[in-house]
């Protein structure tokens, strides 16, 4: 989990449980500036802050990996001197690497097909398995043979 790993890196642990301040509670001494009310506050509201932060910085980053691989897929690649998108041949797009391929990089494909695996076991459940697979050939078999005249 990456939350849990960046939030161990980055995230101080809260001053209460610190050792200067725990030998100075067991010991029965004065304790250090820090561990002390306001402080420990202010700790405690930064490491909140952090928390959010982190939270809402990975959120970002998975959106765009996400998004990342399909529009680069689609669309093509941005030329590294003038900047302008240059679209991908046939055959550099679609067969070299390959759909599955493509998929397989995308480091939020697990959700997603989570979420396909749901809505086609809900679909099926509604509708019936041999309606689903009555359906499914009715659409994809004439849309894969469109494909290849299309395209040869």
């Amino acid at each position: 989990d990456w939350y849990t790993y960046v939030q161990a890196k980055l995230v101080p642990r809260p001053a209460p449980e610190w050792d200067e301040c725990g030998k100075a509670l067991e010991a029965q001494t004065a304790l250090p500036w820090y561990c002390n009310r306001p402080f420990t506050d202010i700790h405690t509201a930064y490491i909140k802050i952090l928390q959010l932060a982190i939270a809402d910085a990975l959120a970002f980053v998975s959106i765009v990996m996400f998004l990342d691989v399909g529009i680069t897929f689609f669309t093509g690649e941005l030329h590294a001197v003038t900047g302008h998108l240059v679209p991908k041949p046939f055959v550099k797009r679609w067969i070299i690497p390959g759909i599955l391929i493509q998929l397989l990089l995308n480091p939020r494909m697990m959700e997603v097909s989570a979420a396909v695996k749901a809505f086609v076991r809900h679909t099926v459940s509604d509708v019936g398995p041999v309606t689903a697979w009555r359906w499914s050939a009715a659409l994809f078999i004439p849309l894969f043979s469109f494909a290849a005249e299309r395209f040869n």
